[in-house]
């Protein structure tokens, strides 16, 4: 582990920091003289907060600045080999949908030849010919045999990443009211909530929802 290098006094006051702990979960509010006493303390608190933010700061500076110009320094070519990484998977993923798409055509196309053929050689014996059924039975297994082989490369593998994205908002909620969708697949923006609250307060009410004031204590250090 890296020793960090600061003073005794520095190292005494950030071991001492423990001690508010232990006194915030023992002290009782229970009469205006302990709450002020409490509201003092919580300036003394501040203070030593922003006295140790301003001793980390200082001590990570020159890290941040070494961080920095490594991140600089190496940003360009990753960037342009991400591109690079992605332009391929993008061509490999295009020419493999293509493939298969060729790939279903001809069994699909070899499906229908070869009911074709099929009906043909049935044909064929009932009319007793069964040199034209021979032809017919050897045109079968050369369609049996037209197929397209999966592209595969050394080292390379697809698999697959099924995703969902809304199409329609109101047919989605008026399936989930029918419990067609399970309601799960929504997802409560409270980011969204909170702008609403911080602006209506509690002069309006929506249905299933509560706007709640969640009080907040600050103190200024002095």
């Amino acid at each position: 582990m890296t020793e960090i290098a600061i003073s005794k006094d520095d190292k005494k006051k950030i071991d001492d920091a423990e001690q508010y702990l232990i006194d915030a979960q023992k002290y009782e509010i229970n009469d205006e003289t302990s709450f002020h006493y409490a509201s003092d303390m919580l300036k003394q608190i501040k203070l030593k907060k922003n006295e140790f933010d301003e001793m980390r700061k200082t001590l990570k500076k020159p890290i941040n600045e070494a961080a920095k110009a490594i991140e600089d320094f190496f940003r360009a070519p990753i960037g342009f080999l991400g591109q690079a990484e992605t332009t391929f998977k993008t061509n490999i993923l295009k020419y493999q949908k293509e493939h298969e798409r060729l790939a279903r055509d001809i069994r699909e196309k070899n499906m229908i030849t070869s009911k074709e053929l099929t009906d043909n050689a049935i044909e064929a014996l009932k009319a007793n010919d069964y040199e034209r059924y021979a032809e017919i039975t050897l045109q079968m297994s050369n369609v049996e045999s037209t197929t397209l082989t999966p592209v595969k490369a050394k080292g390379m593998q697809f698999r697959d990443n099924w995703k969902g994205r809304v199409t329609d908002m109101n047919v989605l909620l008026l399936a989930i009211i029918d419990k067609q969708v399970p309601i799960t697949v929504l997802k409560v923006d409270e980011s969204t909530l909170n702008q609403l609250a911080r602006s209506l307060k509690n002069t309006v009410s929506y249905p299933g929802i509560e706007f709640y004031n969640d009080r907040i204590v600050s103190v200024k250090a002095e």
